[in-house]
């Protein structure tokens, strides 16, 4: 099935996660996947620049475009849709 969006580079993690980034750096994480539904209700727009990135069980990492790794600290195993 065909999911709406332009995504340069896409990862899925745990806790049915699905992040990704656009060809300008911009990050969005997909919300609203369940068992049920699981191509999810829509994108969320994540603060920041990456572009590369990829979850894990502790959580997003990506890569900037100068090569700097970032890890994003503080996020939930569950999505309220508000923020990660």
């Amino acid at each position: 099935m065909r999911i709406d969006g332009s995504l340069t580079q896409i990862d899925s993690g745990p806790f049915k996660r699905v992040i990704g980034v656009t060809k300008r750096h911009r990050i969005y994480c997909r919300k609203g996947i369940t068992w049920k539904k699981p191509k999810g209700t829509g994108w969320q727009l994540i603060p920041g620049s990456l572009k590369w990135v990829t979850w894990g069980e502790y959580g997003p990492w990506g890569v900037n475009r100068y090569n700097h790794i970032f890890f994003r600290k503080g996020t939930r195993q569950t999505f309220s849709g508000k923020n990660l």
